[in-house]
């Protein structure tokens, strides 16, 4: 998940604090939250920090070790985009001094917070307990900005879920492929190296089992620099081949309800032996014949999945979209147009009214290559 940075409005406070929000972006620290943090004494900025990656310090403890000469802390000014922890244990379950704590002792008078951590374990009480200890608070600068740039931190604190994208390539008239669903390419070559940084950006990529059996994907970033996220097969009657692309490269997961996925079987067995995992879901955990996708997505950040790339078929993106589990949609609207029989990126049927249509929000675009690039929200 990419952000872009807008930010609006004039005074200090908006203006150390937009330079906090820009050290946040440099970070993934999936899945905690992007923090910058930026310390000003007397009008000038005496350290920065962010918080780089997970097990990482935190941005206020990063700042506050910058600054080479201590006396320099007393009576300055701390501006973080997100409010201060006060408890031991992190999202990733390690244990560090309370960011609270080290800020009271390091002697700085003034904290201005971008927004409350609505982690349970804080939610407004490192608020209390920096204005408890006497430092003067003022919060709720830039929140909106710094909510934007950790979406999938707060879909997973709100919901245990991962924050998911539906990403295609379509032609001109909403089409995935031809009648004999042949794709290859729809789309231009700038167009594949984006998709490749996307993959790269996200902690795993999803597709169902006729994208596997039809079209035998890889699912690697190997068009661009960047790690291979974790490759999720939605197969509910466990029908991928040992052979497939998914598997060859190790760390892929297989959701499935079949009996004969068990761990036993043979099958199951090399699967496994080439670095893969089989997660076999009970049998009311489908919806007509198909995975139940909220008990996958309950499922994926015990695997360390917080953002997640669908890459489909058709019918795997119309499922995210009707259940209403899809935050983000990318569009690579490619200059072909299929014509009659061609495979829709989207099945459901078309409401009788445009008003109970589904309509999205925050609509963006931009020209990759020979195509545009459309990104929307579904919230």
């Amino acid at each position: 998940m990419s952000f872009e940075l807008r930010v609006a409005g004039s005074g200090l406070d908006r203006r150390y604090m937009y330079q906090a929000l820009a050290l946040s972006l440099r970070a993934a620290p999936w899945p905690n939250p992007r923090v910058g943090a930026v310390l000003v004494k007397d009008g000038k900025i005496i350290g920065t920090g962010y918080h780089a990656k997970r097990g990482s310090p935190h941005a206020e403890k990063v700042a506050i070790a910058s600054v080479k000469n201590k006396k320099l802390l007393k009576g300055s000014t701390l501006y973080v985009t997100l409010e201060p922890c006060c408890h031991e244990k992190g999202m990733d379950g390690k244990l560090t001094p309370p960011c609270v704590q080290v800020i009271v002792k390091s002697g700085i008078s003034r904290v201005v917070i971008g927004m409350k951590d609505p982690n349970p374990n804080v939610n407004g009480k490192g608020i209390n307990a920096l204005k408890k200890a006497g430092i003067d608070v003022r919060a709720g600068i830039l929140e909106k900005e710094i909510s934007e740039a950790n979406k999938p931190y707060l879909k997973l604190t709100k919901t245990k879920m991962p924050y998911v994208t539906l990403k295609c390539a379509v032609s001109l008239d909403g089409k995935l492929a031809t009648q004999s669903g042949d794709s290859k390419w729809l789309s231009s070559m700038p167009s594949r190296v984006h998709a490749h940084r996307l993959r790269a950006e996200n902690d795993a990529i999803l597709v169902g089992i006729n994208t596997v059996l039809n079209d035998d994907p890889q699912l690697t970033t190997r068009l661009a620099k960047g790690r291979n996220p974790i490759r999720i097969l939605l197969d509910s009657r466990f029908r991928v081949p040992i052979g497939a692309n998914i598997l060859k490269q190790g760390n892929a997961v297989v959701f499935t309800t079949a009996k004969s996925a068990s761990r036993f079987s043979k099958k199951a067995q090399k699967i496994i032996s080439q670095g893969c995992n089989i997660v076999t879901l009970s049998g009311n955990m489908a919806v007509e014949g198909r995975l139940s996708l909220a008990a996958v997505l309950k499922k994926l950040p015990s695997l360390g999945v917080s953002t997640l790339l669908v890459e489909g078929g058709g019918k795997t993106i119309s499922a995210f979209i009707k259940q209403k589990l899809a935050d983000e949609l990318i569009l690579f609207i490619t200059p072909w147009l299929i014509g009659e029989g061609g495979i829709p990126f989207v099945d459901f049927k078309s409401a009788k009214k445009l008003g109970k249509s589904l309509k999205l929000n925050s609509l963006s675009c931009t020209t990759v290559g020979d195509d545009v690039l459309l990104r929307a929200l579904f919230r």
